[in-house]
């Protein structure tokens, strides 16, 4: 569930950033409106730690489409991402969460924003039931 918290902390941002602009998790086949953001996770890992203890790392990308009719949509990109850059230092899943590792590409006139997130998890522990209580008898 923190994947979706983290996707829904993002796009948070995104609508406080632009409110105009249409923001898809997933593909649309028809009616992609542009400009536009498409936020998509890469991938997600996770490592056991100490005790009851994980550590999960997630990677996301944020598409910016810029305006189809622009004339200058590489310089678009570049100025939507300084502006991201400030904008996703920090999103609220439950209070402030770090963002790490910000890059951004621009392929083919499209801005790629890539940001990490990691997050320390602590398993529920499960009530192990104890030993019964034996008495031994010792004959010599």
């Amino acid at each position: 569930m923190i994947e979706q918290d983290i996707l829904n902390g993002i796009i948070g941002k995104l609508d406080v950033l632009a409110p105009d602009l249409p923001i898809y998790t997933e593909q649309v086949k028809q009616g992609f409106v542009q400009p536009a953001f498409f936020v998509m996770q890469l991938n997600s890992g996770q490592k056991k730690e100490l005790n009851n203890r994980s550590f999960r790392s997630l990677l996301f990308n944020v598409h910016y489409f810029p305006n189809e009719d622009s004339l200058t949509k590489k310089s678009d990109c570049r100025e939507m991402a300084e502006r991201l850059y400030e904008a996703l230092q920090f999103i609220n899943v439950g209070g402030p969460v770090r963002a790490t590792n910000l890059k951004y590409e621009i392929i083919d006139e499209v801005l790629h924003f890539f940001l990490s997130f990691g997050v320390h998890l602590l398993e529920e522990k499960t009530e192990l039931t104890k030993m019964m209580q034996s008495e031994l008898e010792v004959h010599l």
